[in-house]
């Protein structure tokens, strides 16, 4: 992935360019040089989107949510391990553990007795039988003996119920042959979002956008169109800016829902809804379609697979966010605070570990005032400029994987749509130098989760000063051929 990673590093590098000289190109020029780096971007991403899926990720979405009513939030690696010894597949040679829903890790031996009591009290003969068939299905695809071996020390199926109610239907009615057309809906419902951006803001804003998604770090795994379904709730929160730029607060709400039934997160996104609806009756009106829709996802899914799947997720989701348990990659407020003490290490050890969760009572209390901070101030702007900044509670709420913070994608709307060049550049010169850094550096993966997370925490800092001086980042768009002067393109 290094050569990527090089190719991706270099067309944000030159999308930073254009966004910081583009005020002084014409209109026609920054349009042209604009469309070729969207194209360059889709030669890149077509390795991922015309390639077969990524095993990696169809093992948990695609085969975990097949299995859900089998193997439950708790039964994966176990099954793993058991169906790959009764094959003789393979796949996990010389790996030595395994790690537990409950965080613990044990030994191959022990996971391979679990996983043979998965088979016998939850599976049918036939249902184990088609279980090892997708799983030798699966394992026809090249990928590593360390990366298989790697699968079974992450943390195993974590779609929220809402997910499973649509992703894990689809994979059941999916056979392994369809996989990766499956994959490919992504790219669908991207193109759809970005249809409605086009629409709405305009083809501009629309080419930025995409562009950001093509060359992005945040979204270099999976790939676009070879993951199941990961990247559904950004297509929903783009979408819904979009509406909520044209009008539309209910559909807008009902998608901001429909994200957080999907991933859980962006329920961070219902806070500016919240702030608002003492002034705005457009606010009111999304925030109630939103908790319906997110109410009716879940209601559904507990219907389906009963109402304990909720709380079991929700629990997985918290042991999973806890510091004790950050992996290198996480980004947000802790990590960026973290990375001078950190600095000596390529990887996050069990003493960085200690350390951010000595820290984490008061990071997490400086995070909430913070994002009051920010919230406050979003009660000034119009519902689709508010739902913009969803990405900034994330950052400072939150440390989640690096691949979530794709949803910065609502940033560059934002900045494309209000022409600040300088602070565009900035967000594609952060993804520049953190895909550079995989590229340079690819055993070092805590330096890419900090450096993502120092290039946030500035912008939010920039955010912070804007909002205290009052004149925090308009909300209105900025019309005429005019370029804008350098106050106006850093948001003043």
């Amino acid at each position: 992935m290094a050569h990527l990673d090089e190719v991706r590093a270099l067309l944000a590098a030159a999308a930073a360019l254009l966004a910081a000289l583009g005020p002084a190109l014409s209109a026609s020029l920054r349009h042209k040089l604009l469309g070729a780096l969207v194209v360059a971007g889709l030669a890149l991403t077509a390795t991922a989107a015309l390639g077969p899926p990524d095993s990696y990720d169809a093992v948990h979405h695609y085969l975990g949510a097949r299995y859900v009513d089998e193997l439950g939030y708790d039964g994966l690696y176990p099954a793993l391990v058991a169906a790959d010894e009764e094959r003789a597949l393979g796949l996990f040679e010389g790996a030595t553990r395994v790690r537990l829903r409950d965080e613990r890790v044990v030994s191959m031996d022990e996971a391979g007795n679990l996983g043979r009591q998965v088979h016998e009290q939850r599976f049918t003969r036939a249902r184990w039988q088609a279980f090892g068939d997708d799983l030798a299905a699966l394992a026809t695809q090249r990928r590593s003996t360390r990366a298989w071996r790697s699968l079974l020390i992450d943390h195993g199926l974590n779609a929220p119920p809402g997910w499973l109610l649509l992703g894990g239907n689809l994979a059941a009615l999916t056979p392994p042959g369809g996989l990766a057309l499956l994959c490919k809906l992504d790219v669908v419902l991207l193109a759809g979002a970005l249809w409605l951006l086009r629409r709405t803001l305009g083809v501009e804003v629309a080419a930025w956008t995409a562009l950001y998604l093509l060359t992005a770090y945040t979204t270099r795994w999976p790939g676009l169109g070879a993951g199941v379904l990961r990247y559904d709730y950004l297509a929903a929160l783009l979408a819904a800016v979009a509406l909520a730029h044209d009008g539309r607060e209910r559909a807008a709400g009902a998608l901001v829902g429909l994200a957080t039934a999907l991933r859980f997160f962006p329920a961070l996104w219902l806070l500016p809804l919240a702030a608002q609806v003492t002034r705005r009756s457009g606010a009111r009106r999304a925030l109630t379609a939103a908790l319906l829709s997110a109410g009716l996802l879940l209601a559904l899914s507990s219907a389906q697979r009963g109402v304990d799947i909720v709380p079991a997720s929700v629990h997985h989701l918290v042991v999973h966010s806890a510091p004790e348990h950050t992996t290198s990659r996480r980004v947000g407020l802790a990590t960026a605070l973290a990375a001078w003490d950190e600095r000596a290490s390529p990887i996050l050890t069990k003493a960085h570990r200690r350390q951010r969760a000595e820290r984490g009572p008061w990071v997490l209390a400086l995070g909430v005032g913070l994002t009051a901070l920010l919230v406050g101030s979003a009660r000034r702007q119009r519902l689709g400029a508010a739902l913009e900044l969803g990405p900034l509670a994330l950052f400072l709420l939150a440390t989640p994987s690096y691949y979530y913070f794709a949803v910065c994608a609502t940033l560059i709307v934002r900045h494309a749509r209000l022409r600040q060049g300088l602070v565009l550049a900035w967000l594609f010169a952060t993804e520049a130098g953190t895909s550079a850094l995989a590229a340079l550096a690819p055993e070092a993966p805590r330096l890419q989760g900090s450096a993502l997370s120092l290039g946030l925490c500035a912008y939010v800092l920039w955010q912070l000063w804007a909002a205290l001086r009052g004149e925090a980042a308009p909300c209105q768009d900025k019309n005429g051929s005019r370029a804008p002067d350098l106050a106006s393109q850093v948001g003043l």
